[in-house]
């Protein structure tokens, strides 16, 4: 199982005083930017009996935790991410975490120049 989660911890990009109605919007944004992206990325094997990962990932947002998740509960989830002695690593969970950091990101910059322009305009 590779569990992702995105976490109600604004501060570390500078936002410390987003109200908590907004970041918990950007949060639900950068959580489904991450389960797109991994969709996008995760290997996918067309037989039949094959590792069908792009099926198997879900994802949950909980208000509670202030956090959202992309995960997957598959034996081959570590071996697609990290690779084995036998197998090339194909990472997909990675690549999301980055697409959601830069989600939050501009998510957070596109509000902020609203409320300047808003303010502006007042």
């Amino acid at each position: 199982m590779i569990t992702l989660s995105i976490k109600g911890t604004l501060g570390k990009f500078g936002y410390e005083n987003i109200p908590e109605e907004i970041s918990d919007e950007i949060i639900k944004i950068a959580t489904d930017a991450a389960y797109i992206s991994a969709v996008k990325n995760a290997p996918y094997d067309p037989e039949p009996d094959g590792v069908h990962i792009k099926e198997d990932l879900k994802t949950y947002y909980s208000p509670m935790l202030h956090a959202g998740f992309v995960y997957i509960k598959s034996v081959y989830a570590n071996i697609a991410e990290y690779g084995s002695k036998s197998r090339l690593a194909h990472p997909y969970i990675r690549p999301a975490a980055k697409a959601a950091r830069a989600k939050m990101r501009s998510t957070i910059k596109a509000a902020v120049k609203s409320a300047i322009a808003e303010e502006k305009a007042k």
